[in-house]
């Protein structure tokens, strides 16, 4: 995957240059190994539509070379311009949501895709132009799976990421069946069993069972999209995570925020539509456990309580999310009631956070 970044204002000799980029990136050595490339349009303030057109020549040139390209962080008049030069024929679902929530009619391109040749017709984004404009946006299906627009780059990523896992991880047989099951939790929305989140975090099978028998979790069945993990005790909790998923996020202070100056000073880098003053670490899929570094840590182990990322309900994966919590003080009776549970949660934090601090080096 190939991300590359574009800044500021874009006419015919500027895209010119981003095509030839785009050619070489897409069209060199190992390109091979280039499957898809990410354009991010976060501190692109204006495109007119020469540029957008040799853009869309230069995502054809790199589909004919085995390279599909990807939009996001694009502002109202750059997605406008990429959309009527048909650079952009299928805004993922969240994308399609933040058109909604502007009052842009969204057709399906069997349904329609007209053009209505009126000098004075509206753009989607609702602005006057000379040019011939859609009454509508007609876009491919959202069922067809096939995506080219995304609001942020980790949605785009994640994308990415999810079409790779496909084609490398799982087409193939021999395949741990508590990774399918994983799979189909990610892919499909369904809830990971309690076995299938043992095996595949390495504890006992019938742990679950014994934690929930005993009182020890707290079950959360139906946690609805945007909202804060609830917190059953006075202290941290950890979070085990069934269904759905849980994203992390750090709010960012003053001096982290950039806003818009007119293009004198600071590019616009909020994209589409933000994060609300917050910025996404990462998302915790079915078998994860979120809310293990301030548990571990506890009060007087946290430095700055200002570096924990808040934990919050994702919008992705599935319609809600199911999680089991183990409270700080449920954990303390684990340890005096049940050393031996104790010891496999113990095990099984440690292998977790070695984990992550594994993938933190492969991106250092």
């Amino acid at each position: 995957v190939l991300l590359l970044y574009l800044q500021g204002h874009m006419f015919f000799g500027s895209a010119d240059r981003i095509a030839k980029t785009l050619v070489t990136a897409t069209t060199g050595l190992h390109t091979e190994q280039v499957k898809y490339c990410i354009l991010s349009f976060a501190r692109v303030i204006f495109i007119d539509s020469t540029a957008a057109k040799q853009v869309k020549a230069s995502v054809d040139k790199a589909v004919r070379n085995g390279c599909k390209v990807l939009f996001c962080r694009m502002n109202e008049q750059v997605f406008d311009e990429l959309w009527v030069a048909r650079a952009i024929t299928s805004p993922d679902g969240s994308m399609r949501h933040l058109l909604q929530a502007r009052g842009i009619v969204i057709q399906d391109a069997a349904q329609g895709d007209l053009m209505d040749t009126h000098p004075s017709i509206e753009s989607p984004m609702g602005r006057q132009h000379s040019l011939p404009r859609r009454l509508t946006t007609a876009f491919v299906p959202l069922g067809s799976g096939a995506h080219d627009a995304f609001d942020t780059e980790t949605d785009a990523l994640d994308y990415c990421n999810d079409l790779l896992v496909d084609e490398f991880c799982y087409n193939w047989e021999g395949v741990d069946s508590c990774m399918l099951s994983y799979r189909r939790a990610c892919k499909m929305g369904a809830r990971l069993s309690e076995s299938d989140f043992e095996a595949m975090n390495g504890l006992q099978q019938g742990t679950m069972k014994e934690l929930v028998e005993g009182g020890y979790l707290q079950s959360h069945p139906r946690l609805a999209h945007y909202t804060p993990l609830p917190k059953s005790g006075e202290g941290w909790s950890l979070y085990f995570i069934m269904r759905g998923a849980v994203v992390q996020l750090h709010t960012l202070s003053g001096e982290e925020l950039v806003v818009s100056d007119g293009g004198k000073l600071h590019a616009e880098v909020k994209g589409y539509s933000g994060r609300g003053g917050k910025r996404f670490d990462c998302r915790l899929t079915p078998g994860h456990v979120a809310g293990k570094v301030s548990f571990v840590l506890g009060e007087k182990g946290i430095v700055d309580k200002d570096v924990i990322p808040s934990l919050q309900v994702s919008s992705r994966i599935a319609g809600y999310t199911e999680l089991w919590e183990l409270t700080s003080e449920k954990w303390r009776a684990l340890h005096d009631q049940r050393p031996d549970l104790y010891g496999r949660l113990e095990q099984m934090l440690l292998r977790q956070l070695a984990d992550e601090r594994q993938h933190t080096y492969l991106t250092e």
